[in-house]
């Protein structure tokens, strides 16, 4: 009789056999999978990720488009250049047009935003310290400002919202949590309600579940 034992990893795959009667080994050995298949399949699953956050927002700009539509809100083209940022500020506590509330929920939709920060943990901010520095600040910024105001903020000041080295040569992130992002499209929609009644609760609730 023999025992036969398998240590199978992502890089390489170990055996052994042993005899069961006597406790020797039999046979033993490690195969290691090549590192340009490794970095093959890292690659793969890279564009596979891609691929489906790409799809995601492509639905979700699409339904939210549809929603708009249903009720009169459509694109206004001559709005192209207008800065998005400003816009979602002013709609916080300023009417806007029914083209502009078109091009503020469409850029809001698109930012999606970061959901394991949602959690209050730092997970995934392992890769350096400014990073954990710059979500915790993000996360304490939030508790009083929208990601709009914050964003719009940096631009003015520092020249940037991306993430990245801003003009005084500090680091920033431009990351915030789904629900930071779903909270300002709330409070966009619910001050716009006052002049546009056709945005009912149902349609709000529409856009903050995409």
């Amino acid at each position: 009789m023999y025992s036969v034992g398998l240590d199978i990893g992502i890089a390489s795959c170990g055996w052994s056999v042993i005899n069961d009667e006597n406790g020797r080994i039999v046979d033993l050995g490690v195969s290691l999978f090549s590192a340009q298949n490794s970095a093959n399949n890292l690659d793969r699953r890279t564009s596979r990720g891609a691929r489906r956050l790409l799809r995601r927002r492509v639905t979700r700009l699409n339904d939210a488009k549809k929603i708009l539509e249903s009720i009169g809100f459509v694109e206004d083209i001559t709005l192209k250049n207008t800065n998005p940022y400003e816009l979602r500020v002013k709609g916080l506590d300023n009417q806007l047009t029914k083209g502009e509330i078109y091009r503020v929920v469409m850029h809001i939709v698109k930012k999606r935003g970061i959901s394991y920060l949602d959690e209050e943990s730092e997970e995934g901010a392992k890769e350096s310290q400014d990073y954990k520095n710059q979500v915790l600040h993000n996360h304490e910024l939030l508790k009083t400002l929208t990601p709009g105001q914050i964003q719009l903020q940096r631009l003015s000041s520092n020249g940037r919202i991306k993430t990245g080295i801003n003009e005084e040569g500090n680091y920033q992130l431009n990351v915030f949590t789904v629900s930071s992002y779903a909270n300002e499209l709330n409070l966009i929609l619910q001050y716009q309600q006052t002049f546009y009644p056709e945005i009912t609760q149902e349609i709000i609730d529409g856009f903050i579940r995409k």
